[in-house]
Formats: C-alpha cells, sequence, structure tokens
C-alpha cells in the first residue's frame, strides 16, 4: 500500500482523540448498520423496560385470578384462625394457618370439598375434611378431623405482593 491512502487503523490503535468528536458505535457487529451510539443505548433501554412490563403482566394475571379467604374456626379447642386460596376451580385451605395445606375442588354451584391422609402408609387413615360453600365474598366451611369438627365463615382479603 502506498503510503498516500494509509491502512485505516483501529480505534484501540489510534492517536488518543482522533475520534473523539465522532459519535462510537457499538461493538463490530454494529459497525454496518449505521446505529450509533446514543441511539443503541436507548433501543436497550427500551427493551428492558419491555422484558419487565413483561414479567410484571405475568405476575398481575396469575394475582388476579386468585382470591384470598381468612377468617376464624369456631371448634377443636377453642377459636383458629384460616386461609382459604382460590384460584379458579381449585383450592388450598390452612386449618390454624399451620403448615397443613388441604386441596380440593370448587363445584360450579359454589360447593367446595378437599381431603388430606396425614396416615403414613400401612396404617388406617387419618383424613382431615373440608368442605362448604363459596360466593363471590365469603366462603363458609366445615373442617372435619377424626377427633372433633370445626366451624367457620372467612371473608375475602385482596391479594397483594407485599403481606
Amino acid at each position: 500500500m502506498s503510503s498516500d491512502n494509509p491502512e485505516p487503523r483501529d480505534r484501540a490503535t489510534s492517536e488518543p482523540g482522533e475520534y473523539a468528536t465522532q459519535l462510537l458505535t457499538p461493538p463490530d457487529i454494529f459497525d454496518n448498520c449505521g446505529i450509533q451510539f446514543p441511539v443503541w443505548n436507548v433501543l436497550r433501554s427500551t427493551l428492558v423496560v419491555a422484558v419487565a412490563l413483561a414479567t410484571l403482566a405475568g405476575c398481575g394475571t396469575g394475582l388476579s385470578a386468585q382470591r384470598r379467604y381468612v377468617g376464624t374456626l369456631a371448634g377443636c379447642d377453642g377459636n383458629g384462625t384460616a386461609t382459604l386460596t382460590r384460584i379458579r376451580n381449585e383450592f388450598a385451605f390452612a386449618p390454624n394457618d399451620g403448615a397443613l395445606l388441604i386441596r380440593g375442588t370448587v363445584a360450579a354451584d359454589g360447593s367446595l370439598r378437599g381431603t388430606l391422609n396425614t396416615q403414613p402408609p400401612g396404617k388406617p387413615p387419618y383424613m382431615l375434611i373440608v368442605t362448604g360453600q363459596a360466593t363471590k365474598d365469603v366462603v363458609t366451611v366445615t373442617y372435619a378431623t377424626p377427633q372433633c369438627t370445626a366451624h367457620g365463615s372467612l371473608k375475602l382479603r385482596p391479594v397483594t405482593l407485599m403481606p
């Protein structure tokens, strides 16, 4: 190559300040696209915001389908709190807001039923049974174990991300 037409130099090996007055482009894959660095930053920021909004929209859909009912059960050694969480035609019931979770289904007419066998295999069953009726704002439940029965009315409480 002649000295009149010097070979183009790479930015890393060029003299300081030679490219300072030009807008920088992102790495080599974008050099031929004509996208300049400020535009690339805007596109990248837009992509991050779009992904965050899509993630939150997914969370919102799950929460909007969920209904949580909270109340008191009378019986079985006094009163105890209970929570029933309903998602469409299924529910999970936590008697005394403890570690046990009884899962069941809700029929089209709002009646619900769920069972949990807490006895290990090879032993006679020890069934925990919850039955009741669900409306839009209230669920009336009967919780029965082999030793006692408790009744209660659980009221709808709004579901939020934070407790």
